[in-house]
């Protein structure tokens, strides 16, 4: 069903994941799903959208705190 090279969830080999950290990481993977979701690709867009949200929220507070 899926297209090896065609995975939203699938690693990308130009993002440099070593150094990324884990807020940045769920900002970049917001943005790829943002853009799924503008393309249809996402069934659940808004839920998907709003966990990522909850996600961090959630970083964040045990990040700052």
């Amino acid at each position: 069903m899926e297209d090896a090279g065609d995975d939203p969830c699938g690693p990308n080999p130009r993002a440099p994941q070593v150094e990324l950290g884990p807020l940045v990481s769920i900002v970049l993977k917001g943005s790829l799903l943002s853009v799924y979701c503008h393309a249809g690709r996402v069934r659940s867009c808004r839920d998907a959208m709003r966990r990522r949200t909850k996600a961090l929220d959630i970083y964040a507070e045990q990040y700052l705190h």
